[in-house]
């Protein structure tokens, strides 16, 4: 629990926070941009279920008007982001309404329940 304290504080210098949104950057993107994995991440490990659906929310708030998920976008504009097309991004978040509606990607394709290889 220390950690992800630490980490989502401003004891953190990757931490921004702004008025659309506080979150985690890193080195690797602009400075006062916030990672969508990492909210999404954040909304993942998360034992709230008010902070996930929050997180989820802001997430949908956050992605510039295009309907997808950036590598960053900026903490008081997310219509400014790095990558317009970031497909882990994306992915993740999927993850992340899947787990939010209680479904499984098994239970979307029958493909997927079975243990054995699809065949070819």
């Amino acid at each position: 629990m220390r950690t992800r304290e630490f980490v989502l504080s401003d004891a953190n210098p990757f931490y921004y926070a702004g008025s659309s949104a506080s979150g985690i950057g890193s080195p690797h993107t602009p400075p006062d941009h916030i990672w969508p994995l990492s909210l999404t991440m954040q909304a993942l490990t998360s034992d709230n279920e008010a902070e996930r659906t929050r997180l989820a929310e802001l997430l949908l708030r956050t992605d510039g008007g295009t309907g997808s998920m950036h590598e960053s976008f900026h903490v008081d504009d997310p219509a400014t982001f790095t990558r317009p097309w970031f497909g882990w991004g994306d992915a993740l978040f999927a993850e992340l309404l899947l787990d939010l509606t209680g479904r499984s990607p098994a239970a979307l394709h029958p493909r997927l329940s079975t243990t054995e290889p699809p065949s070819r």
